[in-house]
């Protein structure tokens, strides 16, 4: 995303811990949970009962998020622009952290932490 835009130049990259993002519930947890959900679907299907209230599934793996900090050098347009290029990428990217900073105009820094998810405790880079 940054090779065609010669407006912007990388600072740095690195990358960021592995962490957890969803751990399935305890067998407990899953039994308040199902006792929670019944009541708010008894509730929903007395006041809907046009359409049967939606089944909730949870998942039973572990999701990791791995990431990677960027921090990109350029003008705020600039900016703005490569932000919303990772915003509409669609390769299961999300970001989580962004921050602009100023220290001469018209230059300005994001610093911006890029997303993935799997059911992987270590990524392969590491």
């Amino acid at each position: 995303m940054l090779q065609n835009d010669q407006s912007l130049t990388l600072e740095s990259l690195k990358i960021v811990p592995p962490s957890v993002f969803y751990a399935p519930p305890s067998a407990q947890q899953q039994q308040k949970q199902k006792e929670k959900e019944d009541s708010i679907m008894s509730v929903l299907n007395k006041v809907r009962t046009d359409q049967p209230a939606p089944e909730l599934v949870l998942s039973d793996k572990t999701l990791y998020k791995h990431g990677v900090e960027v921090t990109v050098k350029g003008s705020y347009p600039g900016l703005a622009a490569y932000l919303e290029k990772v915003q509409a990428f669609r390769q299961r990217l999300f970001w989580s952290e962004a921050t602009i900073t100023t220290s001469k105009y018209p230059e300005a820094k994001l610093r911006l932490i890029v997303n993935t998810l799997n059911d992987q405790p270590v990524t392969p880079l590491n």
